[in-house]
């Protein structure tokens, strides 16, 4: 599926983060810090589910985090693995939520364009 730069596979427990777009806006995830959000994702933005379903553009994707953050007010996740390929960063990590759905091993990849996040895929 996604072929790997043999370079850079970092254990986020052992070693400090290298800085990146799609880490600092996985934090800023953590954080539900909308602004910081806004700043890192690009105007055309796209957003994918784990059910394949796409939002497309910044304003649609910030309506859409402002809404999960309702939502799902206890929702936070762990980085254990940042692996950059040549399209972009693939995250692995645990999803912390009391709801089952939300809950359990995660993976997310962005597609970084210009030094921010293009798209933001969750599976």
């Amino acid at each position: 599926m996604f072929s790997v730069i043999p370079y850079y596979i970092t254990p986020m427990k052992n070693k400090k983060q290298e800085e990146n777009p799609a880490t600092d806006f996985h934090q800023a995830i953590n954080r539900k810090d909308i602004n910081r959000i806004e700043a890192l994702m690009c105007d055309a933005h796209v957003m994918t589910d784990k059910a394949g379903q796409k939002l497309e553009g910044k304003a649609a994707c910030l309506d859409a985090w402002r809404s999960f953050f309702v939502m799902f007010p206890d929702y936070h996740h762990e980085i254990k693995y940042v692996k950059r390929l040549d399209k972009g960063i693939l995250i692995y990590g645990f999803a912390y939520s009391r709801h089952p759905e939300l809950h359990g091993p995660a993976r997310w990849f962005a597609r970084i364009e210009n030094g921010k996040v293009r798209s933001w895929e969750i599976s």
